[in-house]
């Protein structure tokens, strides 16, 4: 991973305990094929409201939860471009913990499917 330490990018995504440990194992290697297409994806709606869903074919959910990880310091960068606080972003971002804390008390595994 390049730009923001582990441990920086953790602390904005309120990233903890288990879901740390996988989501460092995520980012352990470079993105495959599945990663790139969401981020793709991402980063083409980055500053627009589109009436859809992101979608990228062929991605896993694990391909999700990595490029959202990945991409989290290009989305905290456009917000403080916008003028919007590093608290409120953070706090704004702090959902990806929250929501894989949520899928592991509910489904006993990581993953963001709740």
């Amino acid at each position: 991973m390049t730009g923001v330490a582990q441990d920086e990018l953790f602390t904005l995504l309120d990233i903890q305990g288990e879901d740390a440990l996988e989501c460092a194992s995520l980012l352990a290697s470079p993105p495959g094929d599945g990663t790139r297409r969401a981020l793709a994806s991402l980063d083409a709606r980055l500053g627009v409201f589109p009436s859809t869903s992101a979608s990228a074919d062929g991605c896993t959910e694990t391909d999700w939860i990595e490029a959202f990880l990945r991409f989290a310091p290009v989305v905290h960068g456009h917000h403080l471009s916008l003028g919007i606080p590093p608290e409120s972003s953070a706090a704004i971002l702090a959902d990806v913990g929250l929501n894989l804390r949520i899928n592991r008390r509910v489904h006993g595994r990581f993953g963001l499917d709740t």
